[in-house]
């Protein structure tokens, strides 16, 4: 009888090395899995093309740049685009939409900001979600704003922003999830302009890529402890 520390066959040493290499794969793809998960299914969110790449809409809105160069866009919520409602004093009237991929009976989180820039009265969204046949048959909310800024001179320069998040449960393949600047806030426009920014839906039954590598390594300490058993003939 002898002891395989001092002598492993090749058979357990290719095994070993199979071994490893299959933890470094799983732990590898796990990870990636998790990342992918809970990755934002919107399409262009934020608006970073300086357009509406990906949404459809209507009504009285613009992607603009901040900066002194667009004076009345205000600052961006997420880089360095974002939506103005409404601007130049006109009909409250816009209304976007993105179709989502989505699995029926699955949970999401919607998530946005929204802001104010001008004066002191705050602004109203309409927020839908639906299954593309029945406006809001999922979800039909309104999130207001935080008054503006008071006062000229700079502050079209300085949104005052909220943050909204919104669960929902897709009932089917396709999801329409539709923003609508609220008609009330027409008589509420002067010098005042809702912005819309960072709209982000991320499935909320993904795991956290931390719980992948959690498991992950305790892949890689059953592969250690499995290393050091030998066969003894």
């Amino acid at each position: 009888m002898f002891n395989i520390n001092s002598f492993q066959p090749a058979a357990s040493k290719a095994a070993d090395i199979l071994m490893r290499r299959t933890l470094v794969v799983l732990t590898v793809a796990l990870v990636g899995a998790g990342a992918a998960f809970a990755s934002n299914i919107v399409t262009n969110g934020s608006f970073e093309t300086g357009d509406f790449t990906g949404w459809s809409e209507t009504g009285n809105a613009s992607v603009c740049q901040q900066g002194f160069a667009s004076p009345y866009c205000g600052d961006a919520y997420d880089g360095n685009y974002s939506v103005s409602l409404n601007a130049g004093d006109v009909v409250a009237n816009m209304v976007l939409s993105q179709v989502l991929a989505t699995t029926a009976g699955d949970t999401y989180d919607l998530s946005f900001a929204y802001g104010t820039t001008g004066l002191q009265n705050p602004q109203t969204l309409d927020v839908f979600v639906d299954d593309g046949v029945t406006l809001g048959d999922i979800l039909n909310t309104t999130a207001v704003s935080p008054p503006g800024n008071s006062g000229y001179g700079s502050y079209f320069q300085l949104d005052n922003w909220g943050t909204y998040s919104f669960a929902f449960t897709a009932t089917s393949s396709a999801t329409t999830l539709t923003f609508a600047d609220d008609p009330s806030n027409t008589a509420v426009t002067v010098s005042e302009d809702g912005k819309l920014d960072d709209v982000q839906v991320v499935a909320a039954s993904a795991p956290e890529p931390a719980s992948f590598l959690l498991l992950g390594t305790a892949l890689v300490v059953i592969g250690r402890a499995a290393r050091k058993y030998r066969i003894q003939a």
